[in-house]
């Protein structure tokens, strides 16, 4: 896939975003950046995305799931992510407003020269493997903080334990007021 991850993300937060006008030199610019960097592809990944969820809170609810139950999730989710997101054109919709939004003109020339030159090129294909590297590498990293997470989480528990204990011990030892004092 030639997309990056921040690209994703910038997608599933923008909830209603709707095509506003922007110039036609700079539309046609926009298409250019998209089609160069793959971004249309946006729809199989995050119909793997729901379809992960969705498959994993039918797990929690169900148990196992078939295998022919989790093929029609992947089948429709990939049919109405296409139908939505490209057929109803909401993926241009969403792609023209952030562009428009986030460059002028100009840096869209400049965008679609560097992603038309070698260097841009090379990068578009060279982004999926760094993008995938990148979080494997930081996945495994991340495993490795578990055991200093429950240090720390042990830690507190057991400071806050003691805190109760000393103040129950404290409660114990205080005097008790007769009702009526004050």
């Amino acid at each position: 896939m030639k997309i990056t991850l921040a690209l994703m993300l910038c997608l599933l937060m923008v909830n209603a975003a709707h095509a506003r006008k922007i110039q036609e030199e700079k539309r046609v610019l926009i298409d250019q950046v998209l089609e160069l960097t793959g971004a249309q592809q946006i729809t199989k990944l995050l119909s793997q995305t729901l379809t992960k969820e969705i498959i994993g809170k039918m797990h929690e609810k169900y148990g196992q799931v078939d295998r022919a139950v989790v093929a029609i999730v992947f089948a429709e989710a990939e049919r109405i992510m296409y139908e939505d997101f490209i057929l109803n054109n909401k993926l241009n919709d969403i792609l023209y407003d952030l562009y428009d939004e986030s460059f002028s003109l100009k840096q869209m020339q400049e965008i679609t020269e560097f992603y038309s030159s070698p260097t841009g090129i090379k990068m578009i294909a060279a982004m999926p493997s760094i993008s995938q590297r990148s979080m494997e590498a930081a996945r495994q990293h991340a495993g490795t903080l578990s055991e200093k997470i429950y240090q720390r989480i042990n830690e507190r528990l057991e400071s806050a334990r003691e805190a109760i204990e000393r103040a129950e011990a404290e409660e114990e030892a205080a005097p008790e007021t007769k009702t009526g004092e004050k």
